[in-house]
């Protein structure tokens, strides 16, 4: 893991992802960074990255591929897809699941079904709603499947196109989903917004995302692209497509981002033979 400034770029610290490539990102900003290993892990990290604190397994699971907490409880949901890399097919019939973890015992309190293909999760801490992207299977359509937090069963499912990474606003009750295109057959990305009080869903094109994440205190949202850029922009107050910055930092492989709004710091996780966070301060104008 490595710890970037965000004017010069330069190394200010470093820190090993132990477990397989692969890494779900969370931030709580009163305790830890939450990192996701896809052998079944969590590590719990100071918020500097200077030391990794604890590390619990999430149960049986494996395939931990995101996580993310509930600011109101420190709740930690872990989403795991099933499989290892390892015994992967290409397209292997499956379900994953949701692990609800405590972290101050380290202890599975409850697994939750995911249909599918899940992609990535979103906890609104005001509601005590769990949000889950994926799809329905290659070539079919997306979903994001809507969880009450307190009882832990499946409430609604809001049909879209196949969803990836998601970006959960509570001050706008938004939610925004990512699918990543293929430009090289002309298909290009999208991202669809979702009204979490109506569960109505809208899409526009936008750039090629993979995963984004998102300042609800300074409006600010942020687009991890297929070919290693990650774009800053604003969202608009009738949730049409993000006005994005002109500046790109280049970051290879991104496959997570975590935001922690207090310190303005964007986590960038990075998918290779190692995985690691990319860590940069956000330094542009609140909206």
């Amino acid at each position: 893991m490595t710890l970037l400034d965000g004017d010069s770029l330069k190394t200010l610290a470093w820190l090993d992802l132990p477990g397989y490539p692969g890494v779900g990102l969370a931030v709580d900003e009163a305790r830890y960074v939450y990192v996701t290993t896809v052998d079944g892990y969590i590590h719990a990290l100071a918020l500097d990255l200077s030391r990794e604190v604890n590390a619990f397994k999430v149960g049986d699971l494996v395939g931990l591929n995101s996580v993310a907490v509930d600011h109101r409880t420190h709740t930690v949901y872990a989403l795991a897809s099933g499989v290892l890399p390892s015994r992967v097919s290409p397209y292997p019939p499956r379900h994953g699941a949701i692990g609800v973890v405590n972290p101050d015992r380290g202890t599975l309190e409850a697994t939750i079904d995911v249909p599918g293909y899940p992609s990535d999760l979103g906890v609104s801490s005001a509601t005590s709603r769990v949000y889950v992207s994926g799809s329905e299977g290659p070539g079919r359509s997306g979903f994001v499947q809507v969880i009450d937090g307190d009882a832990w069963r499946e409430i609604a499912v809001i049909g879209i196109t196949p969803g990836g990474g998601m970006a959960l606003d509570e001050r706008d009750g938004a939610l925004y989903v990512a699918t990543t295109g293929s430009p090289a057959f002309g298909i290009p990305g999208r991202i669809t917004f979702v009204d979490r009080r109506t569960n109505r869903a809208l899409t526009f094109v936008s750039e090629d995302p993979v995963v984004l994440g998102l300042d609800e205190t300074r409006h600010h949202i942020y687009l991890a692209e297929a070919r290693g850029e990650l774009a800053i922009g604003v969202t608009n107050s009738d949730h049409g497509n993000p006005g994005l910055f002109a500046e790109r930092v280049k970051i290879p492989r991104p496959i997570s981002i975590a935001v922690d709004p207090a310190r303005h710091r964007v986590f960038v996780g990075s998918a290779g033979a190692i995985a690691w966070v990319t860590v940069i301060a956000d330094n542009f104008p609140p909206l």
